[in-house]
């Protein structure tokens, strides 16, 4: 396994278990693991050794108890100071336990009843069409669980990030045209992720997005208009003056012309 130079490594909500060497990133400084996963490998943050904070949110997880969670490298499997590194976990958890046993420091998650984030904005079932240039939802969850940790799916189906934007206000996401355009007519599941809960809304296409509305213009002449005629063009007085001039050039020639036969 080759290490990667990531910034930020999302762990989906449908994991069960890190295994050794599942994340192994020299840039990476801190990471969220969902409540989805119930068990946690020695090594499972090889060459990881830069992450500073771990947000664990299940509470019952199994670690292997004979090493710790980071491996020196890929090639050493020894003891590592994480003096300097904190796990976030719920207290009176396994976690917790685990945390202090191996020396972390360790933050306590608050206590939540429902992950199930409700909707601010669009909260039923939104319906777009061919003239809809954004289509936005708002979560009630903190912008900074998303940005740690946050995925949108389409249908069970992860949607690229190129097609929304994020903004704080607490979770706002802007769906782009492009991704509008993506989604046949019917009805779609929007779902976002976090760590620790997800959202979960529907939208319905009622036209493809990219076609065009077809529209019926009227043909008929209006009555009340009075029809206007072309004014004469500067073109079509300088023929009549050409002619006019013409016709006089000949006259003088022929009247020369008459004028010698009489003096003859």
């Amino acid at each position: 396994m080759g290490r990667s130079k990531a910034k930020k490594v999302i762990i989906l909500d449908d994991v069960a278990s890190l295994e050794s060497y599942s994340i192994s990133s020299e840039n990476l400084t801190e990471i969220a693991i969902p409540s989805s996963v119930t068990t946690i490998k020695s090594g499972a943050f090889v060459s990881s050794n830069n992450i500073k904070k771990i947000i664990i949110y299940g509470k019952n997880i199994e670690f292997d108890s004979n090493d710790n969670l980071f491996y020196k490298d890929e090639d050493s499997i020894g003891t590592l100071d994480v003096s300097d590194k904190t796990i976030v976990c719920y207290k009176d958890s396994s976690v917790e336990t685990y945390a202090k046993s191996k020396g972390y420091k360790v933050e306590y998650i608050e206590e939540k009843d429902n992950n199930i984030y409700g909707l601010l904005s669009n909260t039923g079932n939104q319906t777009v069409g061919y003239n809809t240039n954004l289509y936005s939802i708002r979560i009630d969850a903190n912008y900074d669980e998303f940005l740690l940790s946050g995925v949108v799916f389409i249908d069970g189906n992860i949607v690229n990030p190129n097609y929304y934007k994020t903004k704080n206000g607490s979770t706002i996401i802007n769906f782009t045209n492009e991704f509008l355009k993506t989604l046949s007519v019917g009805n779609h599941v929007i779902k976002v992720s976090f760590a620790n809960g997800s959202a979960t809304t529907n939208v319905t296409v009622k036209e493809s997005v990219d076609k065009q509305p077809e529209y019926d213009y009227d043909t008929s002449t209006d009555s009340n208009k009075e029809e206007t005629k072309n004014p004469p063009t500067n073109d079509k007085k300088s023929i009549v003056g050409y002619l006019i001039c013409g016709l006089m050039f000949i006259m003088i020639v022929c009247k020369k012309r008459l004028n010698k036969l009489t003096n003859k």
